[in-house]
C-alpha cells in the first residue's frame, strides 16, 4: 500500500481486512490510496479439519472456537484482525469463489497466484 501512496506502484489488491487495519494504523497513507474497484463479497478461509474427524470433533472444534472468540471479545490482537466469530458453511457456500475463477479464467487469468 506504501508503494502506491509513493508511486513505486500503480495498483494493488487489497483485502478488505489489511485495508481495515491500515486505516485504523495509518489513516494519513490510507487517505492517499483511492479505491477502483471492489471483488463480489465471499467467505472468508476455511477451517479445516482432517477427512476421518468425526461430527463429535467437529462439534468441539466449533464449540472451542466460540470460546475462544468469547474470551477474546475485547483483546485489541483479536479486535484488530477484525475476529468477531466463526460461521459453519458448507461446501456450497463456496459456489461465489468457483464463479470468480471461472469468470477470471474466461478473461484469461488462467493461472492465479
Amino acid at each position: 500500500m506504501r508503494a502506491v501512496a509513493e508511486s513505486a506502484a500503480d495498483v494493488a489488491a487489497i483485502d478488505c481486512v489489511s485495508f481495515a487495519g491500515l486505516c485504523d494504523r495509518d489513516p494519513p497513507l490510507a487517505a492517499s490510496l483511492k479505491v477502483i474497484g471492489e471483488t463480489a463479497s465471499a467467505p472468508g478461509l476455511p477451517l479445516i479439519a482432517r477427512g476421518a474427524a468425526t461430527n463429535a470433533d467437529v462439534a468441539l472444534l466449533r464449540e472451542s472456537l466460540a470460546d475462544v472468540v468469547a474470551d477474546l471479545a475485547d483483546n485489541p490482537r483479536t479486535n484488530a484482525l477484525r475476529i468477531g466469530g466463526f460461521v459453519s458453511l458448507d461446501f456450497d457456500d463456496y459456489a461465489d469463489i468457483m464463479r470468480m475463477e471461472a469468470l477470471a479464467v474466461a478473461a484469461g487469468y488462467h493461472e492465479l497466484a
